[in-house]
């Protein structure tokens, strides 16, 4: 009797933890990979590109490229899901970091979304990459 006792916890926690690690999954995989475009902020025009990946842990993770600015790699932060939206800021950005809503259409194909930081708003528009 004792075993059995020690071995539903367990397996009740295994089986939360898998519920949890495959709902991220769904939420993550229409974003991963590769996404180019353009923010339009306080009349500029600027061209990003977003990396999506999974790190080591199975995670979601990613970076933005912004090349007019001489940024590269710069790390995305704080993810949020919620069906085909994804909120994230940049890591490390001083002041009040961006915040970007991004959005997927129903092709999987085409992201666009807001952009606010420091009390300035814009839009974006991506496509991804296709390999």
């Amino acid at each position: 009797m004792k075993s059995y006792a020690r071995k539903i916890p367990l397996l009740g926690t295994l089986l939360v933890l898998a519920l949890t690690l495959s709902a991220q999954d769904a939420n993550t995989k229409p974003f991963l990979g590769d996404w180019n475009g353009n923010i339009s902020i306080a009349g500029m025009e600027l061209e990003i590109t977003l990396h999506f990946t999974l790190d080591a842990d199975k995670k979601f993770a990613g970076t933005i490229d912004v090349p007019m600015q001489g940024a590269a790699g710069l790390i995305l932060a704080d993810f949020k899901f919620e069906g085909k939206s994804l909120n994230f800021t940049i890591n490390g950005i001083p002041g009040e970091p961006p915040l970007f809503k991004a959005t997927i259409d129903e092709t999987g194909k085409k992201m666009t979304g807001t952009l606010s930081q420091n009390g300035m708003d814009g839009t974006f528009a991506l496509s991804k990459t296709e390999k």
